[in-house]
């Protein structure tokens, strides 16, 4: 491990966070994936724009310009190589239409490419980051590649594709869990970096904040976002020509911040595949241009593993609970109860062998503490020395959980 992750580190050291492309239409956000998964995402996008934010922050129209829109297809390609480190790399293709007095045309052709790798250095290994029950923090780093020249612009008089600079970008993610249920679960991410710019544009510093929504397996999802960033006053050139985006500083803005509102909706076919639609509207920036984006995804993995999850089946469908053929390993009795929460806590812990996600059988008992029958179902959610937590994830019989009780750990 130690041959992926010192390069890795070289890399955030010499960039000294994160990069900068394509902040318009990219925002930051984490690309961890799973040990031994390859993760295939394609996103179509819509950008329509007809103003610019001033320096003072207002929102102003463009002289000469009546529209500014952009149609992007990107594939989001992503490969887990250990249950630390992953890659990804995005392919972008783009048609431009730009509509204004002193420039316009269309143009498309490939756009800015990235590739990069993230680290997780801190959470559960082993659980997609949408799926987390514990904090995890991620690092990230990226590169920003243009693939077209800006002189065919200038030469045939064409809308941009992009600045043409080549960006660096480093930071980390926080994932954070607030609440979840047998059936799904509620999270937040926080992210933030820096990005280090060629051609003497301004560095920046990317940020994004989400709250989601996600099913542990089919079902419908949500993610609301404030996606940004803050220019670091850098810029060397006061004025730039953007006579190419017909005055819109899509391209050669001088000094750049934005701040974006993205929300999405999508339904989850199984674990691997999933659809969504998102929009993403801006809210406020300085020398940034003012648009809409409108965007449908669909994702899907190969090398997930689809085994039963006993935590998500009934004791009938899943063939071993309450049917007279378990094998336990451990047994352990409730300490405490939380009713509100569903959570309980036994006596076993790291030092009895116990680990976060291994699935316990709870059983009432009788008053010489001898098991009766099962009535719930619970996975292991934190562990101490000498106790552990688990979260009720399916109830057999309507039983309240008590004090007293015992849990026995299941051998799948």
């Amino acid at each position: 491990m130690s041959f992926v992750f010192l390069p890795f580190l070289a890399w955030v050291a010499f960039t000294s966070s994160t990069v900068f492309a394509d902040f318009v239409i990219h925002g930051w956000e984490n690309q961890n994936e799973e040990k031994a998964v390859f993760s295939f995402q394609l996103t179509e996008i819509y950008y329509h724009s007809d103003s610019n934010f001033n320096r003072s922050g207002i929102q102003s129209s463009i002289p000469g310009l009546y529209s500014y829109d952009r149609f992007q297809s990107d594939l989001t390609l992503r490969y887990g190589f250990s249950q630390f480190f992953s890659s990804f790399a995005r392919l972008s293709w783009g048609y431009i239409h730009l509509d204004s007095e002193t420039q316009s045309g269309t143009r498309f052709g490939l756009m800015d490419q990235t590739a990069g790798m993230t680290y997780r250095v801190y959470g559960p290994s082993k659980t997609h980051l949408l799926t987390n029950e514990t904090p995890s923090i991620d690092l990230q780093t990226q590169i920003d590649i243009p693939a077209y020249r800006r002189q065919t612009s200038l030469t045939e008089g064409t809308p941009d594709l992009g600045d043409g600079s080549l960006d660096w970008t480093g930071g980390l993610f926080l994932t954070l869990p607030i609440t979840r249920t047998p059936s799904a679960q509620i999270s937040s991410i926080f992210g933030g970096g820096y990005t280090l710019r060629t051609l003497n544009y301004s560095g920046a510093f990317p940020y994004s904040v989400h709250l989601q929504y996600i099913p542990r397996s089919e079902g419908f999802f949500a993610d609301i976002a404030l996606l940004g960033t803050f220019s670091s006053q850098t810029d060397t050139v006061l004025n730039r020509f953007t006579q190419s985006s017909g005055g819109s500083f899509m391209t050669d803005a001088v000094n750049p911040s934005l701040l974006q509102f993205k929300g999405t909706l999508g339904y989850q076919v199984s674990q691997s595949t999933e659809f969504w639609l998102s929009a993403m509207q801006s809210l406020w920036g300085q020398q940034s241009p003012n648009g809409l984006s409108l965007l449908l995804g669909f994702q899907t993995q190969l090398g997930h593993k689809h085994s039963k999850n006993p935590t998500q089946l009934t004791p009938k469908t899943y063939g071993l609970s309450n049917q007279g053929f378990l094998t336990y390993s451990l047994d352990a009795q409730i300490k405490k109860t939380n009713e509100r929460l569903n959570l309980v806590k036994i006596d076993k812990g790291r030092q009895d062998g116990v680990e976060v996600g291994q699935i316990f059988d709870i059983f009432s008992s009788k008053e010489n503490r001898s098991p009766e029958e099962a009535i719930a179902r619970a996975k292991v959610s934190s562990i101490k020395l000498n106790e552990a937590v688990l979260d009720i994830t399916e109830f057999y019989q309507e039983i309240w959980v008590e004090t007293g009780f015992l849990a026995k750990r299941l051998i799948p």
